[in-house]
């Protein structure tokens, strides 16, 4: 090609590939020619861990970046050169569902500079090559560009609703969680005589085996529901009847010569005990999208109830903890009659409860109560020092996750009130992969019949019997060897 043609190229002509397994140059090149023809490939060469080719035409690399090449045999994306775009797939779309309604759902996720295109299915028939699946691509230029899109929405047509998912992540093997191949499936397939579905199924029932099942979490809701309920119950026995629970200026009366009753004592202990057990726990636990903060908030209550107690501040300390309690009840019942069946209405209206009641507590009375008194009333008594400072900080750092939470709390409010329908925890990170896993194969599973109770024992005796001969033909062979070494050794 001459010189001027080079100087015609343009970013738009350019691809880029990003490999996940050792490939050269030549093969990424020779795979690209494959798709559109050797002698479109005008230019190739590694730049930042990744592989840049040039092409003749911008048809051409637009082509290559809808197909995507294959690379010894494992499937590698392409990415187009002229923008910083990433590919977005969608599944679980039905054809009647119009691409304008998914660019409206998907353009607040960031710009779309792409058509969305279907998908083909794949099927090796010449008369079947022309079918699409139930997959579409589109590219988009991400809002945030750190994070992977992985997202779900709803779509009513006749009075049925249908789930659509869009991720940004690459598919991978549901066997051994590598990028771009099915080649152990397809051996499985072969060798226990499974479809391919079916085994995709046995292995998701096994990676969700080591989640967090639904009567987990229920006990460790019931188990904190217990303790926030005795606990509220002895702080409101405890207070009820001292005059610095209604009258918050009593909190500084005579400080710091105040004498700890007995009931307050063991209180504080109840409640020191209960977070520090919070803390050693918080690894083993449900890990949700808030783990720093409540490993935050667990060091901050910590430090409040110790500083607390040696300070002798034990009346406003007290007041802290049973307003920490009165919402914490109401969230951990919500919980408990979420994870039960047959109970959504009621779990519907704890939530509502329990919104109201934190709102309330924990962006109302606890500034304009608690924060207040120990920041202006307690001022009138003594003059500040480094303790002041340091339980006041303590103090703002909690109502800053109060903050965090209350945003999680409005967000699924308003799924409640403009959506219709209270969505799962908002926390929750383990636990919406294995709804979402839950959900989408309840929605691929339309129209597909099997009993996979009866295909189970099946085919984990198929795969057993796989692996016993493995070990055996294993063991065959290095006794073989060894036999041989011997022999030679002789």
């Amino acid at each position: 090609m001459a010189s001027g043609g080079f100087n015609s190229l343009t970013r738009k002509h350019g691809i880029k590939i990003c490999s996940s397994f050792p490939c050269s140059v030549e093969d990424i090149g020779l795979a690209v020619g494959e798709r559109v023809g050797h002698s479109s490939v005008k230019s190739v060469a590694r730049m930042n861990s990744a592989v840049v080719i040039f092409l003749d035409r911008v048809e051409a690399a637009n082509r290559v970046v809808e197909m995507g090449i294959t690379v010894n045999g494992s499937f590698v994306q392409v990415l187009p050169l002229a923008q910083p775009s990433t590919r977005v797939v969608l599944s679980n779309v039905p054809p009647f569902i119009t691409d304008e309604f998914l660019s409206r759902e998907l353009s607040r996720h960031g710009k779309i500079v792409s058509p969305i295109k279907k998908i083909l299915s794949g099927c090796k028939p010449p008369l079947l090559k022309h079918v699409v699946s139930h997959r579409r691509q589109l590219y988009m230029i991400l809002s945030n560009r750190d994070e992977e899109l992985n997202l779900r929405f709803h779509v009513k047509v006749d009075d049925y609703e249908y789930m659509i998912f869009a991720t940004s992540s690459v598919m991978k093997c549901f066997g051994c969680r590598k990028e771009g191949h099915t080649s152990e499936i397809v051996s499985l397939m072969s060798l226990c005589g499974k479809t391919q579905r079916q085994i995709e199924t046995w292995f998701r029932l096994r990676r969700n085996q080591d989640r967090p099942c639904h009567t987990k979490k229920f006990g460790e809701a019931a188990w904190s529901f217990f303790f926030y309920f005795i606990a509220f119950l002895v702080g409101l026995t405890c207070l009820i009847d001292r005059p610095w629970f209604w009258d918050q200026r009593e909190c500084w009366g005579q400080y710091p010569l105040q004498p700890m009753e007995r009931a307050h004592y063991w209180y504080y202990m109840l409640e020191l005990g209960f977070y520090c057990s919070l803390l050693l726990r918080i690894s083993v636990d449900i890990k949700r999208k808030d783990f720093k903060e409540q490993v935050i908030h667990h060091f901050a209550t910590i430090f409040l109830l110790s500083f607390s107690y040696c300070a002798n501040y034990i009346r406003i300390g007290t007041l802290v903890m049973l307003l920490h309690d009165s919402s914490d009840i109401l969230l951990e019942s919500a919980k408990m009659f979420n994870y039960g069946t047959g109970w959504r209405k009621t779990c519907d209206i704890m939530f509502i409860v329990f919104a109201a009641v934190f709102l309330l507590t924990r962006l109302v009375v606890f500034p304009s109560k608690i924060i207040y008194t120990t920041l202006v009333l307690s001022m009138e008594i003594f003059e500040p020092f480094a303790g002041y400072y340091f339980f006041n900080i303590l103090l703002m750092v909690l109502q800053a996750l109060h903050v965090f939470w209350a945003g999680l709390i409005l967000r699924m409010a308003y799924k409640f009130v403009f959506l219709g329908k209270l969505d799962k925890d908002e926390r929750s990170d383990e636990e919406s992969e294995a709804e979402e896993d839950k959900e989408g194969e309840e929605a691929l599973d339309e129209g597909v019949e099997y009993c996979w109770e009866r295909s189970t024992e099946a085919l984990n005796s198929k795969l057993s019997m796989l692996t016993n001969s493995f070990v055996l033909n294993h063991l065959t062979n290095h006794r073989a060897s060894v036999a041989d070494r011997m022999r030679k050794a002789q």
